[in-house]
């Protein structure tokens, strides 16, 4: 990937992040899979720093993030990521689902839907935001071992 694009992406991420932070942030409810958070991704430093990151946020009146357990086996959304976006009404919801490329939005409300009942189901067999915490902060004890 160029630099230029490199820099746009991480931006925008960052811009993402105070709208978070911002005292009338919009709410945002994160189903994570717990293997996602086992996953090297670049140094044990960085994946520590990166789980207290996510309790932190966990921390935030906005946000919630709930754990889907190893023990919850296969389930509807491993198939890939998606986030479901809502407006309020009458705007129709979107869908975006995201690979390796980009992401593409979905506005057809069938999609809309049928990936509601995905996200209501793993988030079912998903821990309660406390024992998802507790997962998080238990994981990041034990890679910084």
């Amino acid at each position: 990937m160029p630099d230029g694009e490199i820099a746009s992406k991480v931006e925008a991420r960052m811009a993402r992040r105070r709208v978070l932070d911002a005292p009338d942030g919009p709410p945002l409810h994160a189903l994570i899979d717990e293997a996602a958070l086992w996953k090297a991704a670049g140094s044990v430093e960085v994946m520590v720093e990166q789980l207290r990151y996510l309790a932190g946020m966990a921390a935030h009146y906005n946000v919630t993030i709930l754990v889907v357990p190893n023990s919850a086996g296969v389930h509807p959304a491993v198939t890939g990521a998606f986030s479901l976006i809502d407006f309020p009404h009458p705007e129709p919801g979107i869908v975006t689902l995201s690979n390796a490329v980009g992401s593409l939005y979905v506005e057809d409300p069938a999609y809309v839907a049928r990936y509601t009942l995905v996200y209501d189901y793993v988030q079912g067999v998903a821990l309660s935001p406390t024992d998802s915490l507790a997962l998080i902060s238990r994981i990041a004890e034990e890679l910084s071992k």
